[in-house]
């Protein structure tokens, strides 16, 4: 699996951060761009609190998406 760290010292920027501890430089590219946030540049970002939230927000939405696929079932017919 590629993780995005290309650079040295890439494992120690991009390393656990946030309520969900969001790791791996192609994490922070990810989730910066769902939430508008360039997360890259300053990944000490994902440590404030309101961004720290959307990032936990959107992981566990992505997590159920993938959850509902792997489980073959749709969105709409879990509720």
């Amino acid at each position: 699996t590629d993780l995005g760290n290309t650079q040295p010292g890439d494992g120690w920027k991009y390393r656990g951060r946030g309520f969900n501890g969001l790791t791996f430089k192609n994490n922070y590219v990810k989730y910066g761009k769902i939430i508008g946030e360039n997360l890259v540049d300053k990944p000490s970002k994902v440590n404030n609190v309101d961004i720290a939230s959307k990032v936990l927000i959107e992981y566990n939405k992505n997590r159920f998406v993938e959850f509902a696929k792997e489980q073959n079932a749709k969105l709409e017919n879990l509720f």
